[in-house]
């Protein structure tokens, strides 16, 4: 396995164990009754039960680390024909296969790493939320939101440089 590969796949694991860590320590401050959904304004609009909020929050955390996960090391195994990334026949000819599954790999790698943080950071809005008395966001999630698209846009980009028309 490349270091690379090896980063990300720490990275992803990590993060979705200390996602899970943090709601699993957040779980006995929790109201019994958490706001698990909140309107563009930050107030509260759906609620659930504290053990269903924490059950399904590290549920979702975990399915997507596994699920890009899964992807990253299972996309060499796909027919060519369900790879899609621009000007398949040219990236993925034989002797440029590996590299270019190398990159595939990678960039589903930085996804999943960019999309479990994203995920952790909401669910630690939503805990900080429902420790005050009228659970409330405060704006945060939007700077946290843009940061995310300006990765997940730079890594899109990055990729689809990276498959340009060749020369």
């Amino acid at each position: 396995m490349r270091l690379v590969h090896a980063v990300g796949t720490v990275l992803i694991v990590g993060t979705v164990a200390l996602g899970a860590a943090e709601l699993l320590q957040a779980r006995s401050e929790l109201p019994s009754r958490v706001a698990s959904h909140f309107g563009a304004d930050g107030h509260a609009d759906g609620w659930m039960s504290r053990d269903a909020f924490v059950s399904v929050s590290i549920g979702v955390l975990a399915f997507l680390g596994a699920l890009f996960l899964g992807l990253a090391y299972g996309i060499p195994l796909l027919p060519i024909s369900l790879i899609n990334i621009p000007h398949r026949e040219y990236w993925l000819a034989t002797e440029r296969r590996r590299a270019t599954l190398d990159a595939v790999t990678k960039m589903l790698l930085a996804m999943g790493v960019v999309t479990t943080a994203l995920l952790c950071g909401v669910f630690k809005l939503t805990i900080d939320a429902n420790l005050e008395t009228e659970p409330r966001l405060d704006g945060t999630e939007w700077s946290l939101l843009a940061g995310f698209a300006v990765v997940f846009v730079a890594i899109l980009g990055a990729t689809l440089w990276r498959f340009r028309k060749p020369a």
